[in-house]
């Protein structure tokens, strides 16, 4: 029963991901930390989505642009290096308001970009 647990949130986690190409961890982080302490429960999204997204990467790899990568992979890592740590140091209240922060600064970006208002030329 505790398993039904893990993976009824995992499916839902993975549906919510294939249909809109985000959001798998914010499903996951929803249910998980009622099981497990948080850092645990930030582990276990991950490698759930990192499984998701390698079979992605894997059934459509050759239409990968390694080139196109690059740039992305590096300064995901940076940040991932950075935060991890702060993370744990910082308060909740803290992190709160920088995630709705960033998630502000996204929601403009993709709001003003003209892609995003005229996406045919």
């Amino acid at each position: 029963m505790t398993l039904l647990y893990f993976i009824l949130p995992a499916l839902l986690a993975g549906l919510v991901q294939g249909l809109t190409g985000f959001g798998s961890g914010i499903i996951l982080m929803i249910f998980l930390p009622a099981l497990m302490p948080v850092a645990q429960a930030a582990g276990v999204a991950g490698m759930t989505m990192f499984v998701a997204t390698a079979w992605l990467a894997w059934r459509y790899r050759k239409a990968l642009q390694l080139r196109q990568l690059i740039v992305p992979f590096i300064v995901y890592s940076a940040v991932a290096t950075v935060s991890v740590p702060l993370g744990q140091l910082l308060d909740t209240g803290v992190l709160k308001r920088l995630l709705g922060g960033l998630l502000l600064v996204i929601a403009a970006y993709f709001t003003l970009r003209k892609s995003a208002i005229h996406p045919y030329p």
